[in-house]
């Protein structure tokens, strides 16, 4: 799943050079805005994300690399969350079951939900 934290809607979301989101931009809603994705697999080790801006047309790439290891992914694990910051960051995080936002996108989220852009 990946939610999307920025300001303004990303289309054509890529891990590893595999389109994983249609679209994701913030919302009014509680969670934010989130597009799921199913049946991808994730390679272990370096991870590359890309996106395109919907206002720009700009491609972008996460500044940070994430190189992923066995150690990285819990046991009983069923999700992926793809989580992009407004600082062209980005983390993963790994469910049993259902995903949640990130402590960080919270903020993010209620930043923008009360119109603190």
């Amino acid at each position: 799943m990946v939610f999307s934290y920025l300001g303004y809607p990303i289309y054509d979301v890529y891990l590893n050079k595999n389109m994983i989101c249609g679209s994701a931009a913030l919302s009014d809603s509680p969670y934010g805005q989130f597009s799921t994705v199913i049946g991808l697999h994730v390679p272990l080790g370096l991870q590359e994300l890309t996106w395109l801006s919907s206002t720009s047309g700009a491609n972008f790439s996460a500044k940070n690399k994430f190189t992923l290891t066995e150690n990285d992914i819990p046991d009983g694990v069923r999700a992926l969350g793809i989580h992009i910051y407004p600082d062209n960051t980005y983390e993963m995080s790994f469910s049993s079951s259902v995903l949640e936002q990130s402590n960080p996108g919270r903020t993010y989220a209620k930043r923008y939900q009360k119109n603190e852009k």
